[in-house]
């Protein structure tokens, strides 16, 4: 089944949705979620990052935020929290974020020949687990 995601111009207004395929393939803008756990190691506050999946549509065998998703159509901010279970297995609130802004880029593959454009909503989370207490996405996370 296609995954269907909003679509946005130049001023993050939505104008649509499309399947999240054409829209990569046609470089449209869309919104995505990237979230970064900080968790305490000792007296040390750790920033953990992933490393994608080899076999993930964007980015393969990148490093990127600790979780990183797109927002299916119509989803506000707490529903994509999802992205957060289903990636690392852990239940947040929106109260949990730590906002760090919007970010807009663009990046261009040049395997498959298309544009990526995302409004990214980045937020930090801090959580009281050890490591090896996070369980990964081994479909999505290598590392």
């Amino acid at each position: 089944m296609p995954e269907i995601i909003d679509i946005y111009n130049d001023d993050a207004i939505k104008i649509g949705s499309a399947d999240r395929i054409y829209v990569h393939k046609h470089g449209l803008w869309h919104k995505t979620l990237h979230v970064w756990l900080i968790y305490k190691d000792g007296d040390k506050n750790i920033v953990l990052m992933q490393l994608r999946g080899k076999n993930v549509g964007t980015a393969p065998k990148k490093l990127d935020a600790t979780v990183a998703g797109h927002y299916q159509t119509g989803e506000t901010l707490v529903e994509g929290l999802r992205e957060i279970k289903e990636e690392l297995g852990i239940d947040v609130s929106i109260t949990d974020l730590i906002p760090l802004g919007l970010r807009m880029t663009a990046s261009f593959d040049e395997k498959k020949c298309q544009t990526n454009r995302e409004f990214q909503d980045m937020y930090f989370i801090r959580i009281n687990k050890k490591l090896d207490e996070i369980i990964f996405l081994s479909e999505e996370v290598d590392g």
